[in-house]
């Protein structure tokens, strides 16, 4: 039995940022980077692999695609074709992915159609994100001009054109810093909806955060930033994990040498970090926990004297926790459309429950649709990073809205 992951996987998120066009075998429409390939790539048993899709003479040929995912695929790109609108392409992105992945969930859909849904699922969730992290700019120059390299390099063979995909996103991955550069979509999947929750097209229907609980097990030390480095050339690795300061000298205590002693307090008044010991203590190192005590990368502590943070602490990295629903729509965030459904800020010291119950909170419209059979969650933080949990259990709660006219039925 195949089973499928939505959103997993280095190659997964690169998949939509590469100069390619990766039509997948026999598929009149599907593929990410649509229209990106700067030579003419055909591999063996692709029907469809080439520049763009040349929409216009496809729809003038009567093309219809040869099955649901693909009907779906042609429909996104008459929605591309209609709106130059990011927007509107967004949306036309949220309705493909859903519809894949209920590609992925039918038992009438054959395995190949199963692998291909699984694919455009992910292509579409990756395109709404941009080289990993590094700027337009940076990533055009590292990654993409690379990659345009390696495609000339194997123009008109087959069988190197074959193996092209994976070769550009292993230099994108290199590119980029190497695996532990890349962020991957951290998702918390809901259980698959069967069966689906049909949805008159008579009604209105929007959605609600009722409740979340889980456990503050956010990383605030994480890795290549969790050396402390003391005694000249002494080094002590503090493994990843949530930490109050009070943790931090708790743990390096019972590592250090009893000759050793430290003193690492919080000023409540100034919000910064103070520290005294009798051996040098070097924060001027990029990989130390310097900068989230509030000290500069250019500190190098003298023994013996008191010495305080020259910024506040930076111990808390997530301040705001951004509940992301794949149904939802309507919720914009520093002017751009998103699917927000719900904020909070964590309130509760590492280890702790986190109990939301919002009194009141605003429904948000789904994105149009037939039938829901699966729902997705995304937590992000107020950097649009994903934040990690560490494998805690997440427990979300949502309540479905049905109304006409604007009243509840």
């Amino acid at each position: 039995m195949l089973t499928f992951k939505q959103g997993g996987g280095v190659l997964n998120s690169l998949i939509n940022n590469l100069p390619v066009e990766l039509h997948l075998p026999g598929y009149q429409y599907c593929g990410p980077g649509t229209n990106n390939l700067p030579v003419e790539l055909h591999l063996p048993g692709y029907q469809y692999c080439g520049p763009g899709t040349k929409l216009q003479k496809r729809i003038a040929r009567g093309d219809p695609g040869i099955n649901q995912l693909d009907a779906a695929c042609k429909e996104h790109d008459i929605a591309y074709s209609k709106h130059k609108d990011l927007e509107e392409r967004h949306k036309a992105d949220f309705i493909l992915e859903n519809k894949a992945w209920s590609r992925v969930k039918s038992k009438d859909a054959s395995v190949g159609e199963k692998t291909a849904a699984w694919v455009v699922t992910n292509a579409m969730k990756s395109k709404r994100k941009l080289g990993m992290g590094l700027k337009k700019k940076a990533f055009k120059k590292s990654v993409v001009v690379k990659a345009k390299g390696v495609m000339k390099k194997f123009k008109g063979n087959i069988k190197e054109g074959a193996k092209l995909s994976l070769t550009a996103a292993k230099l994108a991955v290199k590119a980029a810093g190497g695996k532990k550069r890349v962020r991957t979509p951290r998702i918390a999947q809901l259980s698959t909806i069967n069966p689906p929750i049909e949805l008159d097209p008579k009604y209105d229907y929007s959605l609600r955060l009722l409740s979340f609980h889980s456990y503050n097990t956010i990383a605030n030390i994480i890795e290549g930033a969790n050396k402390f480095y003391y005694d000249k050339d002494k080094v002590i690795t503090i493994p990843i994990g949530a930490y109050e300061i009070q943790d931090v000298e708790n743990y390096l205590k019972n590592i250090l040498p009893q000759n050793v002693t430290l003193s690492m307090k919080p000023n409540n008044n100034t919000s910064k970090c103070e520290i005294v010991s009798n051996v040098e203590i070097d924060f001027t190192k990029t990989d130390s926990i310097g900068h989230m005590l509030g000290y500069s990368q250019q500190c190098l502590l003298e023994p013996d004297i008191q010495h305080e943070s020259d910024l506040p602490v930076n111990i808390i990295k997530v301040a705001k926790i951004r509940v992301m629903c794949s149904i939802v729509t309507g919720a914009y965030y520093d002017g751009h459309l998103t699917h927000d459904l719900y904020q909070f800020s964590p309130q509760v010291e590492p280890g702790y429950a986190i109990n939301i119950a919002p009194e009141s909170s605003h429904y948000l419209p789904i994105i149009p649709t037939t039938n829901i059979n699966n729902i997705t969650i995304n937590l992000i933080d107020q950097d649009g990073d994903e934040v990690d949990f560490r494998g805690e259990r997440i427990i979300v709660t949502l309540e479905l809205k049905k109304s006409f006219n604007g009243i509840s039925v």
